[in-house]
């Protein structure tokens, strides 16, 4: 009997240190989370690129997540700069100056490019964190968007406590990568 509940007793420390490791394992994500909800959203600037299957396009723009919207303003390439789109969970809005861009949804309409800052923001804010941990030297945080068919993997590496790089999956495919420079949480007034 005494080995039996010596046995019990180290199954019992097993199961509830695998549940502290995962725990640990998700902490900078929800530490970048907190501060990102402290601060109300971030700015930042990222090099994207869409991947249509067939073909890829690249894009720069900077970037507004105000912790509701996401804003995109294109800089390069030259021809569609300063094209500017916002979105939320309502509506997305395409603003330009007699420039049609012509830039296709991906992920069977899921992942709207431009829709970008929304995207990552609103999923660094409060979807649904799958994993963390280490991943070539850089932390490595999974989120999940949606459910079942509409589901979006979204995948950050962090780097000082901050995104430095991105990318959003549908049905296992990658369809939007981003690399993220100067990263910063906005000011709350």
């Amino acid at each position: 009997m005494r080995r039996y509940a010596a046995a019990l007793s180290i199954l019992l420390c097993i199961l509830l240190c695998g549940c502290s490791a995962e725990q640990n394992a998700v902490q900078p994500a929800l530490d970048f989370r907190t501060k990102l909800l402290a601060a109300g959203g971030c700015t930042f600037s990222a090099d994207f690129r869409a991947d249509y299957g067939d073909k890829l396009f690249d894009f720069s723009a900077d970037c507004v997540y105000d912790g509701k919207n996401g804003t995109v303003t294109v800089t390069k390439p030259d021809t569609i700069s300063g094209i500017a789109a916002s979105a939320n969970d309502d509506s997305a809005a395409l603003s330009f100056d007699g420039v049609t861009l012509a830039l296709d949804d991906l992920g069977e309409g899921r992942v709207p490019p431009l829709s970008a800052a929304w995207l990552f923001g609103s999923a660094w804010r409060s979807d649904f964190i799958s994993a963390g941990g280490d991943d070539g030297g850089r932390y490595r945080v999974t989120i999940l968007r949606g459910y079942d068919e509409d589901e979006l993997q979204i995948d950050t590496w962090f780097d000082g406590g901050v995104p430095v790089s991105g990318e959003i999956a549908y049905k296992g495919q990658r369809v939007l990568s981003a690399d993220f420079s100067d990263f910063s949480f906005l000011q709350q007034e």
